[in-house]
C-alpha cells in the first residue's frame, strides 16, 4: 500500500468521525504501475488473491482508519466460480470459501468492526458449516 493512499483514507476516516458519519471502506486490490498485470482501467484481475484482500483488510482495520464498515471485492476471479447449476463445483466452492470467511470474521471481530457477510451463496454457506451458522444472522 502507498504512503498517500494511507494518508488519504485516515484523512476520510478522521472527517467521518467529525462529522459523525459512518466509514465505508471499498477495496479494490489490484496491481501496481510496472506489475505484469497493470493497466490503466480497472478489470478485474484474474490471479488474484484472497490472502491479499485480506491483508487489505487486516492493514485498514486499525484504529488509526477510522473504518466503520468495509465493502469487499470476491476475495476469487468471478471466471472461475461455478455456474449456480454445478453442484459439485458450488460445493468445492463452499468448502474453500471457508478458510477466508474464518479469517475475515477473525480478523474484523479483533479490529471490532463490522462483518457483515452479503453476497450470493452466503446464505448457503452458513447453512452448511457450524463456523459460518455462528454468523448467519448476518449472511444475506
Amino acid at each position: 500500500m502507498l504512503a498517500h493512499q494511507q494518508a488519504y483514507v485516515r484523512a476520510v476516516g478522521r472527517d467521518c468521525a467529525a462529522l459523525d458519519i459512518p466509514f465505508i471502506l471499498e477495496l479494490l486490490v489490484y496491481p501496481f504501475p510496472g506489475e505484469a498485470a497493470h493497466h490503466a482501467d480497472y478489470a478485474e484481475d484474474a490471479a488474484k488473491q484472497a490472502a491479499l484482500v485480506l491483508e487489505s483488510v487486516r492493514h485498514f482495520a486499525a484504529p488509526e482508519f477510522g473504518v466503520d464498515l468495509f465493502k469487499l471485492e470476491c476475495p476469487v476471479p468471478t471466471a472461475v466460480l461455478p455456474a449456480p447449476e454445478d453442484a459439485a463445483g458450488c460445493d468445492r466452492l463452499r468448502s474453500e470459501a471457508l478458510p477466508f470467511l474464518r479469517a475475515l470474521s477473525e480478523l474484523t471481530t479483533r479490529a471490532a468492526r463490522p462483518a457483515d457477510l452479503t453476497g450470493p451463496g452466503l446464505a448457503d454457506i452458513a447453512k452448511e458449516s457450524d463456523f459460518v451458522a455462528s454468523i448467519a444472522p448476518r449472511c444475506t
